[in-house]
């Protein structure tokens, strides 16, 4: 789960979401050579998690009480179809088949968990280090796709209103105070991809100051 760690520390908008996440990433980690029974049960919750997160922030119509009572699968689903609203980037088709290995990952939990699901001692089946590496490579991948390339950009979009960067706003029509008209404005409305990345820059250079 380095990747996705690492990723989510590096990434203002995902840090602010799923920083609580890393916790359960560094636990799979910790566990996965001599626990992996655990790592297992680890990257279901975290998926399952990550997933209703996902639905919390995409759809305000479904309130979060609700969505706890929600079984993993069904969560898993709603999260897709979350991500794919609006998005012609976002392969929901592939998430949806990839659905199946979740279902495996949830069995496989069920038969060899120690957390949630109590088995008499010794257990009759045990999870392997090769196993649970699958496991959780499979799921870093995964959740790196949804994280990265949508939900990221959907927070960007989302949030990026013109009105609330005042300092910005002010700092780029200085620049280009010989321009009759808000250079600010007309980059907002004509290239929201090249103000995206001029108000990044502005951002890390205050934040050295």
């Amino acid at each position: 789960m380095k990747n996705l760690i690492a990723y989510i520390n590096q990434s203002k908008i995902l840090t602010s979401y799923f920083a609580e996440y890393i916790h359960l990433m560094h636990k799979i980690n910790h566990h996965l050579v001599y626990n992996p029974d655990i790592s297992i049960e680890t990257t279901k919750s975290l998926i399952e998690g990550i997933s209703k997160k996902i639905i919390q922030e995409i759809d305000n119509d479904v309130e979060i009480g609700l969505i706890e009572n929600w079984g993993a699968k069904r969560v898993y689903n709603k999260a897709i179809s979350c991500l794919a609203i609006n998005n012609d980037v976002f392969n929901s088709d592939l998430c949806d088949r990839f659905s199946k290995v979740y279902e495996q990952i949830i069995n496989v939990r069920n038969d060899t968990g120690d957390i949630s699901h109590g088995h008499v001692s010794p257990k009759l089946m045990y999870c392997t280090k090769q196993t649970a590496s699958l496991v959780c490579n499979w799921a870093e991948a995964l959740l790196l796709y949804w994280l990265q390339n949508v939900f990221e950009a959907f927070k960007k979009t989302d949030e990026l209103i013109y009105e609330n960067q005042k300092d910005f706003n002010n700092y780029l029509d200085y620049k280009n105070e010989g321009i009759p008209f808000s250079y600010s404005k007309a980059l907002f409305d004509q290239n929201i991809d090249q103000y995206r990345a001029e108000l990044e820059n502005y951002e890390e250079l205050n934040e050295h100051e």
